[in-house]
């Protein structure tokens, strides 16, 4: 079965709905299979984490205000089903990242195939009940978490009726270096959950990724926008459409290589 690629849009829409179906445009070129969003609002968020998170000086974002930071990546709620019928009608899933109850509701009144837990939300119990009572696939990263985080997040969306469930690494630091992400053994020790094992990329260029592949992922997850020099929160570590098509096209030929691999 082929690694599924996700673009995330994330902030990279600039609060211009042309600009998100341009990236939906690209994510399509690409060759990936589906398209992320973030579905929120500053006012729903929980900032203990995040502050912490944002008063590190090595943080790609310190010093930035959080209400606008937080303002430009959610985009409005009412773009979400135009999106998703103009993914859909290209041939690609649509899904996204809610992050409170309210926002769950939303994305089920437009039959969102699946959902995403930001690591930040890992210990957000009421998210997760929420997410788990819908009973759909569920994406769980886990960068900022703990054995005994993931270990009480499966076990809540579980018992709340979703058993669909695959673990992501990720190192949250954006960008991620390459000797940080420690990706063959951070990916066996997920696996030890028993859960298919994903890998969201916030490294510069595709090695991560194929190497993730390698490692025996199933879901390979990055941002995508259309120029970094166009800025946004998260322009920095995201790929270009040319960069994401070439990361595209090296998953998939890692793919065939381990195929042959296997048949020898």
């Amino acid at each position: 079965m082929s690694v599924f690629v996700v673009a995330d849009m994330s902030a990279n829409h600039l609060q211009d709905f042309n600009r998100a179906k341009e990236i939906i445009d690209s994510a399509k070129l690409a060759g990936v299979d589906a398209i992320k969003t973030q579905t929120g609002s500053f006012d729903c968020l929980r900032l203990g984490k995040r502050k912490a998170f944002f008063e590190d000086e090595d943080c790609v974002w310190f010093g930035k205000d959080l209400k606008k930071f937080f303002g430009e990546l959610f985009m409005p709620h009412s773009w979400n089903l135009p999106l998703k019928k103009y993914a859909n009608s290209l041939g690609l899933l649509y899904f996204s990242t809610p992050f409170d109850v309210g926002s769950v509701k939303c994305l089920e009144k437009i039959d969102v195939p699946f959902y995403k837990i930001s690591s930040f939300e890992i210990d957000n119990f009421e998210l997760l009940k929420a997410v788990g009572r819908t009973k759909k696939p569920v994406l769980l990263s886990t960068g900022l978490a703990t054995f005994e985080d993931i270990e009480k997040a499966v076990g809540v969306l579980k018992s709340f009726g979703c058993w669909n469930l695959t673990l992501l690494h990720c190192v949250s630091e954006y960008p991620a270096r390459f000797d940080l992400i420690d990706l063959e053994n951070k990916i066996n020790k997920l696996k030890s959950f028993g859960l298919p094992v994903g890998f969201s990329d916030h490294s510069l260029g595709f090695k991560a990724a194929v190497v993730a592949v390698r490692c025996g992922v199933c879901v390979v997850e990055k941002h995508l926008t259309l120029k970094r020099s166009d800025g946004g929160s998260d322009s920095v570590f995201s790929s270009e459409p040319e960069e994401f098509t070439e990361l595209v096209k090296r998953i998939r030929m890692e793919e065939k290589q381990m195929m042959a691999r296997w048949k020898e």
